[in-house]
């Protein structure tokens, strides 16, 4: 996911620098489900409440993070993406409701590369989606749960890499 993240950087224009710090900072986007090591991940599968404080591992990133960022140099990134890169472009996204360009560049990258791989691979007992399929449902949600523009990257630098079923 973390690669998928530099490409789509570099597609939408990123200099090579700028790229490299997304791809190794996205390593860190769910590092506050360290929290709930051993417990079902998939949030679909969770009721309700199960849901919703499983959305904390955000917070949980952030208080991790957020120590780190405050004294290391080159932590402010995963911080940035591990807290953000749940929000949607229409707004409806967690935890602060951001929309649109109020969402980091970082963390809209990282969400399309995120949900592109969950589709492939997803967790649990759900069936690998084939790359087509996969590819069409990040599209379907452009404008809605994901930047147009990066969602236009996907497609495109998945052309680049010669992906057989792309078109």
């Amino acid at each position: 996911m973390g690669r998928l993240a530099g490409l789509l950087a570099r597609s939408i224009g990123l200099s090579a620098t700028e790229a490299n710090q997304i791809e190794s900072s996205a390593r860190l986007y769910d590092i506050g489900r360290l929290a709930f090591a051993g417990q079902a991940l998939d949030e679909s599968s969770l009721p309700q409440d199960e849901r919703a404080r499983l959305r904390g591992h955000v917070t949980v990133a952030e208080k991790i993070l957020g120590k780190t960022a405050g004294g290391l140099a080159g932590a402010k990134l995963p911080l940035e993406i591990a807290t953000s890169h749940h929000e949607r472009w229409d707004g409806g996204g967690y935890p602060r409701g951001l929309q649109g360009e109020e969402i980091p560049l970082s963390a809209r990258i990282v969400a399309v590369a995120d949900t592109f791989d969950l589709l492939l691979h997803p967790e649990g007992d759900k069936p690998d989606m084939p790359t087509e399929e996969a590819i069409a449902e990040v599209t379907r949600q452009a404008g809605f749960a994901f930047d147009p523009a990066i969602t236009e990257a996907l497609e495109r630098t998945l052309l680049l890499l010669g992906c057989p079923t792309c078109h």
